[in-house]
């Protein structure tokens, strides 16, 4: 997570300072509204939030947190706040697709468009961790198991509401 950097914001300044574009990935916990003035006067180019699911007990055993409510209150303040502004900031919410979250991702689409946000990146999980991780891990094998008919009936679905204006 970014923002537990002490010294990000001074990198971000510098960033700003040289005109070197920059953005930012986060889980969002800690997107709070200081942050959110802070990270918006450096003028950003970018800004991907991580949401996985929009059910809490299915965010808590994907994340391993319980902090989805204060997520979406974060993600809530930064989009009224850009209309505010009047920014024009890229803001994109990025899921990674895997067995626990593979239903909601329609859900998570017209959340994304709800919010006004500029899209949604759906990442598929990945099995291969090396040179990070070589052992198996028996939760990360649990997500990455999906039925492949449920897998291409969401992928349809989603290109069907793409096609309607999502």
């Amino acid at each position: 997570e970014v923002l537990l950097r002490k010294d990000i914001f001074e990198i971000f300044e510098a960033c700003n300072g040289f005109k070197i574009p920059f953005g930012m990935t986060t889980n969002g916990q800690l997107l709070t509204q200081e942050n959110v003035k802070r990270f918006l006067a450096c003028q950003p180019m970018n800004l991907s939030i991580s949401l996985d699911s929009l059910d809490a007990v299915i965010y808590r055993e994907i994340r391993g947190t319980s902090f989805l409510e204060r997520v979406l209150q974060n993600i809530e303040f930064l989009m009224d706040y850009l209309k505010q502004i009047d920014s024009h900031l890229k803001v994109t919410l990025k899921t990674v697709v895997n067995r626990k979250n593979l239903s909601e991702l329609p859900a998570l689409a017209a959340y994304a468009q709800h919010m006004g946000v500029s899209g949604i990146i759906f990442d598929p999980i990945k099995r291969r961790r090396e040179p990070f991780i070589s052992e198996t891990i028996s939760e990360f094998e649990d997500l990455f198991s999906m039925d492949l008919d449920s897998l291409s009936e969401v992928i349809n679905k989603l290109t069907r509401m793409k096609r309607a204006g999502y």
